[in-house]
């Protein structure tokens, strides 16, 4: 409890029970003992926030990213593997400078690395329209790139895409080289048949045509 105390000639003065004063100096002492020095106890929030970041937008929305996050954007027609730039930055973060672009933040970019070609979860589409028998059922998956990021720059100009790694298409290829002569193996006795066959062919005209022969003078001499 405080007490108030007047005096004459002077402003009332506020006093202090000394227990209350002690377990308050106290209370002060441990605080000051568990922060770190030199921090105070937002310190985590604005170490976080002196990273560098960017506000980019791309298909249609808008996503806040710094270096190595990943983020699940519209879908990108690039390779797995292949690095894009994003150059629709609406705003930029370095520590206390902040850069609010009109629309966008001329020269800057984010470069991103594509890390797979996905799809997002399957959703039911259902319409109806009363009293006319009416029911339609759909549904669909959202085609999704997963991206992480890899560096965010002020000037675009010092990030160049990156190819995609050639592996895939060197597998491809090489499983095709494969294939080929296991397709020439089972194509070859076909082939060869088919040779004999059309080798065949005449002389078994050739045979039909001499029976045939035959036939027509036996008839004639019997006739004659």
């Amino acid at each position: 409890m405080f007490l108030l105390s007047a005096h004459k000639g002077s402003a009332a003065q506020t006093t202090m029970p000394d227990g209350m004063f002690k377990r308050g100096i106290a209370r002060q002492i441990r605080h000051r003992s568990d922060t770190p020095a030199g921090r105070s106890d937002g310190g985590t929030e604005r170490i976080r926030m002196e990273a560098m970041y960017a506000l980019v937008r791309t298909g249609g929305k808008q996503y806040r990213v710094a270096k190595d996050d990943t983020i699940l954007v519209e879908r990108i027609t690039a390779d797995e593997g292949a690095e894009v730039i994003l150059d629709d930055i609406v705003m930029l973060g370095d520590g206390d400078k902040v850069t609010i672009g009109t629309p966008r933040v001329e020269g800057a970019a984010v470069s991103a690395t594509v890390v797979s070609q996905t799809r997002g979860p399957k959703i039911i589409i259902f319409r109806r329209k009363r009293r006319k028998n009416h029911r339609r059922t759909q549904g669909h998956r959202q085609d999704l790139t997963l991206l992480k990021i890899n560096a965010i720059a002020e000037d675009g100009k010092a990030l160049k895409p990156k190819a995609a790694p050639a592996k895939k298409a060197e597998a491809k290829k090489a499983e095709a080289k494969k294939a080929a002569p296991k397709a020439e193996a089972k194509a070859a006795p076909k082939k060869a048949a088919a040779k004999a066959e059309a080798k065949a062919a005449p002389k078994k005209a050739a045979a039909k045509k001499a029976t045939a022969k035959k036939a027509a003078a036996k008839k004639a001499a019997k006739t004659s």
